[in-house]
């Protein structure tokens, strides 16, 4: 019994680390459809999404499209 009281108590703890999308505010939602898109095959798709990030002028969308500066298109 106590064994299932422990790993039910680390379930409990790590459940909140785990980002659900109706958790996101709009601006973390739409930094996360960015930031999907720079995975994109398509070179335009990829441009846009850091052209976006950028216009956002946030801290986390900055970090957001740093992650794409290596792109070599």
């Amino acid at each position: 019994m106590t064994l299932a009281c422990l790993a039910g108590a680390g379930q409990a703890l790590a459940w909140p680390a785990i980002t659900r999308q109706s958790d996101l505010t709009p601006l973390q939602h739409e930094i996360q459809v960015q930031r999907a898109r720079l995975s994109s095959l398509d070179v335009e798709e990829r441009r846009d999404a850091v052209t976006r990030l950028g216009a956002m002028a946030r801290p986390e969308s900055s970090r957001a499209a740093a992650a794409a500066l290596g792109d070599s298109a």
